[in-house]
């Protein structure tokens, strides 16, 4: 059976779920552990717990993983992606995928179809999905 990861990252807290193809075995929230907002002994801390926290809902070992999803602002940043691609490797098996969270909140909006989403506060991004599935995007990091 192939389980699935979604780690949702952001500024001051973590929500992840676990589950399968059609099945949410297990959801766990947690502290931030974006290392540009947190220490990196913060984040390893918060990561730890969340992932523990899934094992015992869902029983479900990390090593049976078959892909992550990881959704986080700021995933141009290399020192964050790094760190990010390292925690998870040392932890998770299966393929890791990185998003920015502009794209994980367009798929939640518009459940993977066509769509725009603005993103306004410090910075702005819009980013959306064409008919066709191609991304267009403008603002924002690349």
């Amino acid at each position: 059976m192939a389980y699935f990861l979604g780690i949702d990252a952001g500024a001051t807290k973590t929500n992840c779920v676990l589950g399968t193809e059609t099945d949410v075995l297990a959801r766990a929230q947690g502290g931030s552990i974006k290392v540009a907002r947190v220490s990196e002994a913060n984040a390893e801390m918060h990561l730890h717990a969340i992932l523990a926290s899934l094992v015992q809902q869902s029983g479900v070992a990390l090593q049976s993983i078959s892909a992550t999803c990881v959704g986080l602002s700021g995933i141009a940043i290399p020192s964050v992606a790094d760190w990010v691609r390292t925690a998870l490797a040392s932890r998770v098996s299966g393929h890791l995928e990185l998003c920015g969270d502009e794209l994980i909140a367009l798929d939640a909006a518009f459940h993977g179809g066509r769509g725009i989403l603005a993103i306004a506060g410090t910075g702005s991004h819009v980013v959306g999905r064409t008919r066709n599935g191609e991304l267009v995007r403008t603002g924002g990091a690349p």
